[in-house]
């Protein structure tokens, strides 16, 4: 996959980037996921779940505009429900694998990348 883009903002120095390409030649990967939901009533709901998510980036490629490290990912929420209202929490905590590219290209930023994530979310329903 080549990314090609155009943009005249960037045509004026010390940019003189008019069109570039962009080679990431990412690989094909499939995501394991699983997960479970647990109601005690029906006005509660608790969630689990896990997910595995390679990498698709080669080091070759890899760079920090869009960075890609295979990631082992925690995930759970709690939900409240009631005949008019629903009230979702969830958190994800994406363990980053580090990555250590040593060998320099042109298309590729070398050194020792890794990352960690840790998102929240909340939602609010409302039922006529």
């Amino acid at each position: 996959f080549i990314q090609k883009y155009k943009n005249e903002d960037w045509a004026v120095p010390p940019f003189n980037l008019s069109e570039s390409v962009m080679k990431l030649n990412w690989e094909d990967c499939t995501q394991i996921r699983l997960g479970a939901e647990f109601k005690p009533c029906d006005k509660y709901a608790y969630r689990l779940g896990y997910y595995y998510d390679p990498a698709p980036a080669p080091d070759e490629t890899l760079n920090i505009l869009f960075p890609s490290m295979t990631n082992n990912v925690f995930t759970g929420g709690f939900g409240y429900k009631t005949e008019k209202l629903n009230v979702d929490f969830g958190i994800e905590y994406l363990m980053g694998e580090e990555r250590d590219v040593t060998t320099a290209t042109a298309d590729n930023m070398p050194g020792k990348h890794q990352m960690d994530i840790l998102a929240f979310s909340l939602g609010f329903g409302y039922n006529f």
